[in-house]
């Protein structure tokens, strides 16, 4: 193929050496084409364009529903609810009320690979950093970062770290 087209195969945005820049959960698949166009632009490729993608087998199709009613017409065998606050609506039941959690990431760290959980505390390692949680508020539809639930959060994982350093420290070693 490379002999007879100019082939291109860019890593889309968080994957491979890509910049780590969200996709916005409002627009969804649209972020990914944009940026396609932006590299185009950028390359100066104008034209018709031959477009070919893979794929690991899955479909991500974002559609609006008003009820329980249109979910359970679609024809797919598995499907994701990522419908959030809007969850109670959609099925309409007044019972269903949002959890809100807060997350903190750290920037990776060499040494750490490893995940953590600790009574309501928990920490997972990724690629792109260190993601530290535990935090539930009941009933809460504020969706903006609480900075006392933040740095609650945050220190308490240090006081976890700080207590298993103590534990280190005060462990004789049966080989030393």
């Amino acid at each position: 193929m490379a002999s007879d087209f100019h082939v291109l195969a860019p890593d889309f945005r968080g994957y491979g050496d890509s910049e780590r820049k969200a996709i916005d959960a409002t627009r969804g698949i649209a972020d990914l084409s944009d940026d396609v166009v932006a590299l185009l632009d950028t390359l100066e490729i104008e034209g018709p364009v031959d477009l070919l993608g893979w794929s690991a087998g899955g479909n991500v199709v974002i559609r609006k529903f008003e009820n329980a009613a249109e979910i359970l017409q679609l024809p797919e065998q598995a499907i994701f609810n990522c419908t959030g606050l809007g969850a109670g609506k959609l099925f309409d039941d007044p019972e269903l009320i949002p959890i809100k959690g807060q997350l903190s990431f750290l920037m990776p760290q060499p040494g750490v690979d490893y995940n953590l959980l600790g009574g309501n505390q928990y920490m997972f390692v990724r690629s792109d950093g260190i993601a530290l949680g535990g935090t539930y508020s009941k009933n809460e539809w504020d969706t903006a970062v609480d900075p006392v639930v933040r740095d609650r959060m945050i220190a308490g994982h240090q006081r976890m770290f700080d207590g298993m350093r103590r534990l280190q420290g005060s462990t004789t070693h049966p080989n030393s």
